[in-house]
C-alpha cells in the first residue's frame, strides 16, 4: 500500500527487532497474526514493528498501529529521514530512497482483541493511509496457550 510519497514494501509485527551496528536487523518472534489479547485488554511485555519503505521528497514519516473499533493507537513513532544532499539531487529531481523503520514497544497497552492497522503519513498536515492489517485474536482470561495449539 502507498501514497505518492511513501511506498510500503513490507511490514512485520514481531516480539522485537534488534539493530546491528552495520544497520542489519534481527527480527525475533515474527508471526502472521498479532499476540492474543484478553477481552478486557492486555499489556504486552514487548511488541516490535519492522517497516521497509521507499520514500520520495519528504523529511519524516509518522507511523501508528491503529484500532478503528476503539479509535486508539497502541504504538506511535516519528522517523526523521536523512537530509537531502543538494549536490547529488539538482533542483526539481526526485529524492527517492529505501528506508527501514524499527519501533520496539515495551508494556504496550492493547485495549481489545481485533484488527489493528499500520497507518503512515508524511507529516502532521497529511492524511493517514493504511498499509498492513494485523489480527490480534481473543484469549479467555486464564486460558494458557501451548506451542502445540
Amino acid at each position: 500500500m502507498s501514497n505518492k510519497d511513501i511506498v510500503v514494501r513490507s511490514a512485520l509485527l514481531c516480539d522485537e527487532v534488534r539493530r546491528e551496528y552495520n544497520g542489519d536487523a534481527i527480527i525475533i518472534g515474527v508471526s502472521p497474526i498479532g499476540p492474543t489479547v484478553a477481552k478486557e485488554g492486555t499489556t504486552l511485555d514487548r511488541l516490535g514493528l519492522y517497516i521497509d519503505v521507499v520514500v520520495s521528497n519528504i523529511k519524516s514519516v509518522e507511523v501508528r498501529l491503529w484500532n478503528d473499533v476503539d479509535s486508539v493507537s497502541i504504538m506511535n513513532a516519528k522517523f526523521d529521514l536523512p537530509e537531502r544532499d543538494s549536490d547529488e539531487f539538482p533542483d526539481g529531481s526526485d529524492y527517492t530512497f529505501v528506508y527501514v523503520m524499527v519501533k520496539n514497544g515495551i508494556n504496550v497497552e492493547v485495549s481489545t482483541p481485533g484488527e489493528y492497522t499500520l497507518q503512515l503519513r508524511s507529516g502532521a498536515d497529511e492524511s493517514w493511509f493504511s498499509s498492513s492489517t494485523f489480527f490480534f485474536p481473543e484469549i479467555d482470561k486464564g486460558e494458557v496457550l501451548s506451542i502445540d495449539q
